[in-house]
């Protein structure tokens, strides 16, 4: 009997509210956050996309053709397959080209020792980075005049892109060690 009595009393201290119109589904906008659809994405590289294949020449005229991987120097992949032109100490460029008109010198950085010089054929100099005053330096400092060409580089400071693929460098004889005097 109770239950009766508060049934009648809440129906009639309310009046019923109207139903709310309800939107199509169709008509909802859905956000889907948690599809287990992918994104369509640029394919992985390849490897094939990311090698490049270095011919050291060494002063003897001995070939050695290695693989390098995009990004690596020159004297990074000659170490990765135990090829010596030289030890390096390097932590990275030394000046770094913001725009035309600006270009940001990065003191401490870049190369510290000119042993890893090489020499680079004309045609594929021209798809290097250009020679910096520091490298060149370097090179001045632990090289003769005479061992030094305009096609004079530190492996250090070349960097492999994908347009460097099947390049040649040669390795000129190493400089006096105690060792070898």
């Amino acid at each position: 009997m109770a239950a009766r009595a508060l049934r009648r009393a809440l129906s009639t201290a309310r009046p019923a509210a109207a139903p709310r119109a309800a939107a199509p589904r169709a008509a909802r906008p859905r956000a889907n956050f948690l599809s287990t659809t992918p994104a369509k994405a640029a394919p992985a590289p390849q490897v094939a996309d990311v090698t490049v294949h270095i011919t050291f020449v060494d002063h003897e005229g001995s070939r050695a053709v290695v693989p390098g991987r995009v990004g690596m120097t020159v004297s990074e992949v000659a170490e990765l397959h135990g090829i010596d032109i030289g030890p390096t100490a390097v932590a990275g460029v030394v000046e770094r080209v913001n725009s035309d008109v600006w270009t940001e010198d990065l003191f401490g950085e870049g190369a510290s020792l000119g042993y890893d010089h090489v020499k680079v054929p004309p045609a594929w100099a021209a798809k290097l980075p250009p020679r910096g005053a520091w490298e060149l330096e370097l090179l001045r400092n632990y090289w003769d005049d005479d061992d030094i060409t305009s096609v004079s580089r530190l492996g250090s400071q070349l960097p492999l892109t994908k347009e460097l693929d099947g390049i040649q460098i040669y390795i000129p004889d190493g400089i006096p060690t105690e060792g070898n005097l």
